[in-house]
């Protein structure tokens, strides 16, 4: 299973994983909601803070938009969207897209 590592506490945070475990069904994803569950061992709160995490089942981690696409790719409907999203030019402005969300999603800079 792959963990899922999130912010309960950002309103966007929760609509996504909201729509993942909807589309998942507790099949492939964990989720860890990081402000009332245990992180797991070796993430501080602060990278946990900054950007989803998922843990993949060989233990890598996918940060940033990488993890937005591996809650796609658990999601047979929306699979052709992380195929997409991983294409050269579009990573890297949703990369950019994701940080600059994750920024500003509580209303104010993020580190």
């Amino acid at each position: 299973m792959k963990q899922v590592i999130y912010d309960g506490s950002c309103k966007l945070c929760r609509i996504t994983i909201d729509k993942a475990k909807k589309a998942d069904a507790g099949k492939t994803l964990e989720f860890v909601d990081f402000t009332s569950q245990p992180l797991p061992p070796g993430m501080g709160r602060e990278a946990a803070e900054k950007e989803i995490h998922v843990i993949d089942e060989k233990g890598r981690v996918h940060k940033n938009a990488e993890g937005i696409m591996e809650l796609l790719e658990a999601d047979p409907k929306r699979r052709w969207l992380a195929r997409l999203g991983r294409l050269p030019v579009i990573r890297t402005l949703l990369r950019w897209g994701y940080r600059l969300v994750a920024r500003y999603r509580h209303g104010h800079e993020h580190a």
